[in-house]
């Protein structure tokens, strides 16, 4: 019965290069699925602030949500390589 509440107040997703998951928000348009490295957590961050110098210094977002992804960790990782780079996150 837990796990059904916990479906109902789930929100589906799916990232443009095809990851698909579950939020614990409404997640919108233009929002990043990150990953917490090294312990494999996600979240789904909303810009903030604009700014920077196109490496992700200087840019703001708010952590919108916890997520969980159907993926195993080798298929992300291959999803990841062929993904944007890696960038640095300042969390307001």
């Amino acid at each position: 019965m837990a796990r059904l509440e916990a479906v109902d107040s789930a929100y589906l997703f799916a990232t443009t290069n095809g990851i698909v998951g579950l939020a614990t928000a409404p997640v919108q348009k233009g929002d990043t699925l990150a990953i917490l490295l090294p312990h494999r957590n996600y979240i789904v961050l909303r810009e903030k602030e604009h700014g920077g110098d196109g490496t992700g210094h200087g840019e703001k977002h708010q952590i919108v949500a916890r997520a969980a992804i159907t993926e195993s960790p080798d298929e992300l990782g291959e999803r990841v390589d062929k993904g944007p780079p890696i960038r640095q996150f300042q969390i307001v």
